[in-house]
């Protein structure tokens, strides 16, 4: 009998312990991330974004504290001069999918245009948002953080940069009570077919 009650206190133990432990997890990119840059019409700079079409199988596992970039999309514009309207702030928006977690991230920013002494460097400078936190349950959460984008040309703007994406994991989240009871119990099953069996 005291093998019994040892048996099921070690195994509280371990279910227990598993539930507080946050191990790696694994993010799965979604195919549904792109740039809205609808707002950046003329008058403006009018900008254009290209999501990275393989952004769909982009895999990767992280444990806390854990860092993974990737390329998210490139933009630019086919411009080929910065006239005074085209240096006014413009808003854009990238929405990044995840299909794990199941989630959208919206993440805003600006574009402006600029030029230099007599017009001789024109360019275009995208700017986002601080890295934004996202909690995805059962204490699961993690910052994501786009890269910031300047192209400078000589007497145009006519270019494109690359935006990288990246996904910084704080905590896993850690397994669900029913998952680690039904641990709990198969074990202590198992623990009582080996008795059987010896008997």
């Amino acid at each position: 009998m005291k093998k019994v009650w040892g048996m099921m206190v070690l195994v509280g133990v371990l279910i227990f312990g598993m539930g507080r432990i946050s191990g790696a997890y694994q993010f799965d990119m979604g195919t549904d991330s792109y740039i809205d840059v609808s707002q950046t019409g003329d008058p403006g700079l009018v900008m254009q974004a290209i999501t990275n079409p393989s952004l769909g199988s982009e895999i990767f596992s992280l444990n806390p504290g854990g860092s993974h970039s990737f390329f998210f999309a490139t933009i630019g514009t086919d411009e080929t001069a910065i006239n005074p309207d085209d240096q006014v702030t413009k808003l854009i928006t990238a929405h990044v999918d995840f299909d794990n977690p199941d989630l959208i991230a919206l993440f805003g920013g600006t574009s402006v245009g600029f030029k230099g002494w007599l017009s001789i460097t024109q360019g275009w400078q995208v700017a986002w948002e601080d890295p934004k936190a996202f909690d995805f349950g059962s204490g699961g959460k993690f910052t994501l953080d786009l890269s910031d984008a300047t192209h400078i040309g000589f007497f145009s703007p006519a270019g494109w940069e690359s935006i990288c994406a990246t996904v910084t994991l704080i905590t896993a989240p850690v397994p669900e009570p029913a998952a680690m009871i039904l641990l709990g119990a198969g074990l202590i099953g198992l623990f009582g077919f080996r008795r059987k069996f010896r008997r």
